[in-house]
């Protein structure tokens, strides 16, 4: 998960639209997105308790505690490391890069990660 979520961040803002939702609201809230996607998941795990219990594995709870803050913790670390300066190849670069941290962090899940879908 946490190479998903350094996936994530190269990606600026997700690449599956919840990541990107979530993180569009929280900054508008002026809330962190680990806080707010932690919310967000609460609401929709009491859904998941109440209409199918055994779809919720180990996986399901790290998953709905850590990503949001994970995304948060590497994107805090890009722009100490990088800054804030976007240019055509920065945007470049941090898309290969992402897409190759995603790739690789769907393959390590064996494909059962939110994102990732059947790989």
């Amino acid at each position: 998960m946490a190479i998903l979520s350094m996936g994530t961040t190269f990606l600026r803002g997700g690449l599956d639209s919840f990541t990107a939702v979530n993180t569009g609201i929280s900054n508008k809230l002026g809330i962190g997105l680990g806080v707010y996607q932690l919310a967000v998941n609460l609401v929709i795990f009491i859904f998941i308790l109440w209409l199918d219990r055994k779809q919720i594995g180990i996986g399901t709870i790290l998953n709905m505690v850590l990503v949001g803050f994970e995304i948060q913790w590497f994107t805090t670390i890009y722009h100490q490391l990088f800054g804030y300066r976007t240019t055509f190849l920065i945007v470049a670069a941090d898309t290969l890069i992402g897409l190759i941290l995603f790739t690789l962090g769907c393959i390590a899940l064996h494909g059962t990660g939110p994102w990732c879908g059947t790989i």
